[in-house]
């Protein structure tokens, strides 16, 4: 989740001030107060009684974090994750977020958890990824409660365990996390670490898909496309993997070429389908890529260009797609 989103999330908003309050906590703030000056700099953040200010804000924060308020020291190291109000420095960010995560706010062990993970402002370590998503998913952190359970799920920064992976898993989705909903109904419809269970699956697909998430709905897509775990049907088929797609999900876009492309249930359109294909084939889609060489080596909703057939098709195999291996053998183009 992008820091954007998490102080959208994270920063909670104040009533308007009036001049009389807001001239108090200014002098509050000035005179030392620790709770003061953390609202004063949320003040000049959302812009609530005073101009936007950015600078200000972090200023405000600056000098209630100091004193060791966890919630100015977690927005803090979002201005800095940001570069909002001071230069933007990830391994300040990473200082500020570890002093607020060391006094149990769950937000923060939330984060620094992830950027262990990704390696930002702090090097790269597994261990500690999960060391403080722990933290926060004890606390009943339903992100950290997710990436905690893919953690077990995969081995990665501890010892794989299917039972530990599915207790977190579980706990995240049923605070109604999108993608810890769309990973249960993997786990339920794969059977390999529960019993198969496809009404679960698909129930946990359609929750998560119903808040949106991306995956989820190319999953139902592709469930209503083959007819697996629900009854086949091309127009429930094309309504989740448009949905997907129309969010930039690459295998969503490649599925709604398809169904334009075949006439699945819909009346053939080779226009619409190239443009589906070209969105996924510019995302590094694989089947998009494949799909964009046979159209123009074909002229299907292009005009015929080997050269451009070529290219697609070589992006494809560079890949390791067997079929767009043997399509440039056929052609006589070397990969």
């Amino acid at each position: 989740m992008n820091n954007t989103i998490l102080a959208a999330l994270f920063l909670v908003a104040l009533s308007p001030l009036h001049a009389v309050e807001l001239k108090s906590l200014a002098d509050q703030a000035a005179g030392g107060d620790m709770r003061a000056q953390f609202n004063l700099g949320l003040n000049y953040g959302q812009g609530n009684g005073v101009p936007k200010d950015a600078v200000e804000s972090a200023k405000w924060y600056r000098a209630s974090a100091e004193q060791g308020d966890p919630m100015a020291q977690f927005n803090l190291g979002l201005m800095y994750a940001r570069g909002e109000g001071v230069t933007k420095d990830p391994e300040q960010a990473a200082s500020w977020y570890r002093k607020a995560a060391e006094q149990g706010d769950e937000r923060a062990q939330y984060t620094l958890g992830l950027m262990y993970q990704r390696g930002q402002g702090v090097p790269k370590d597994a261990g500690e990824s999960v060391k403080w998503y722990r933290a926060s998913a004890e606390q009943g952190g339903p992100m950290a409660q997710c990436n905690l359970g893919i953690h077990y799920l995969n081995g990665d920064g501890v010892e794989k365990n299917s039972t530990e992976a599915v207790k977190w898993l579980r706990a995240a989705a049923e605070n109604g996390n999108a993608p810890a909903q769309y990973e249960m109904g993997q786990v339920f419809r794969i059977g390999e670490i529960v019993k198969m269970d496809g009404v679960q699956a698909v129930d946990w697909f359609r929750k998560s898909a119903d808040q949106g998430y991306s995956g989820a709905q190319a999953m139902l897509g592709c469930l209503y496309a083959e007819g697996r775990l629900v009854a086949k049907d091309n127009a429930e088929s094309l309504k989740w993997f448009r949905k997907a797609a129309d969010q930039g999900n690459a295998q969503g876009q490649f599925s709604v070429g398809l169904i334009y492309s075949e006439g699945l249930g819909v009346e053939k359109n080779h226009d619409e389908a190239i443009k589906w294909f070209r969105n996924s084939a510019e995302q590094g889609c694989e089947q998009g890529e494949l799909a964009m060489g046979i159209c123009y080596a074909n002229g299907q909703g292009v005009a015929r260009d080997q050269t451009a057939a070529a290219a697609w098709l070589r992006k494809a195999a560079a890949k390791g797609l067997a079929e767009a291996q043997g399509h440039l053998r056929a052609m006589g183009v070397a990969e």
